[in-house]
């Protein structure tokens, strides 16, 4: 039976062998080509966001197993679209994008194709939004939260079609979504509230909370548990530790912490490694950061 960890209050870390040798947990990986955050991460692509010399980007980097490489920027017929908190999904094939900031909430929606390295409009989608989450399930795209919103929609690739969805039961300005099988977990964004949609009963419900107040983290599912990195805390500090959740059994527990907290970074699964990038450190610079992270086995 696997260990149970409590989190009360502001998430004690317990570990049954104490404290983690960090190297033993994470490497150096490339650096970006540029300092970014609140951009937004689909697979292996980093796209759009704030740099130390322009306001918003429109860039595409990929990492291609060895280093980041810049791609097909994003942009439509020639004309340039910068965009900030955008929220983007991977369906293993193509990058999708979704709202972003551009002086403003966007009602944006594009389609990237690593194929041809170019992108196509797809919207516009049905509400304008940034700070928003999205998460690939089921050959389905589903968009939600931000700015202050609750909506849900899906975006079906093979009609080209959106489709309203059960609103989400809170807000979630600036959170995390991930998929695990046919649910999909909506994390934190302004609050520590966790709630997951049943793709099956076309349903919302509640989890156990976080147990910290977090916007600007990033999330993966990796081995069908799910891990949450850095992000700003309520007192605006930046969140320094790693945690995991299993949803067999809705239990939260920290299982490492940052080498270089950030807030409004990225992550990405590479293999059996978690790239974590770029992002706004806790003296307010923008960082051209990857840290891999090895992900622990599961306490027996």
């Amino acid at each position: 039976m696997r260990k149970k960890t409590l989190l009360i209050g502001m998430i004690v870390l317990m570990y049954s062998c104490g404290t983690p040798d960090l190297g033993t947990r994470w490497s150096q990986g490339p650096r970006l080509p540029f300092p970014i955050s609140h951009f937004t991460t689909a697979g292996r692509y980093l796209i759009g966001g704030d740099s130390t010399s322009v306001d918003y980007l429109n860039t595409n980097i990929y990492f291609d197993g060895t280093d980041y490489v810049l791609k097909s920027p994003l942009e439509i017929d020639s004309i340039p679209i910068p965009l900030k908190s955008s929220c983007s999904a991977f369906d293993g094939i193509r990058v999708f994008l979704f709202g972003g900031y551009a002086a403003g909430p966007t009602s944006f929606a594009f389609m990237y194709d690593p194929g041809t390295d170019s992108w196509s409009d797809i919207g516009p989608m049905p509400y304008s939004t940034y700070g928003c989450s999205a998460a690939h399930a089921a050959g389905e795209i589903h968009i939600m939260a931000g700015n202050g919103s609750k909506e849900h929609y899906v975006y079906i690739p093979s009609s080209d079609t959106f489709i309203s969805k059960p609103p989400s039961l809170y807000t979630h300005d600036y959170g995390c979504a991930v998929a695990v099988g046919t649910e999909i977990y909506l994390i934190g964004g302004e609050n520590d509230l966790v709630e997951v949609y049943d793709i099956n009963t076309n349903t919302w419900s509640e989890k156990a909370r976080l147990g910290l107040w977090l916007r600007g983290h990033a999330c993966v599912e990796y081995d069908g548990l799910i891990y949450v990195f850095g992000g700003e805390m309520e007192n605006g500090e930046i969140n320094t530790q790693v945690f995991r959740y299993d949803p067999a059994t809705d239990v939260w527990e920290a299982v490492a912490e940052i080498p270089t907290p950030r807030a409004f970074l990225g992550a990405f699964v590479y293999g059996n490694t978690i790239h974590v990038v770029g992002g706004v450190d806790d003296n307010g610079n923008r960082t051209r950061v990857d840290e891999v992270f090895v992900p622990p086995s599961p306490i027996q």
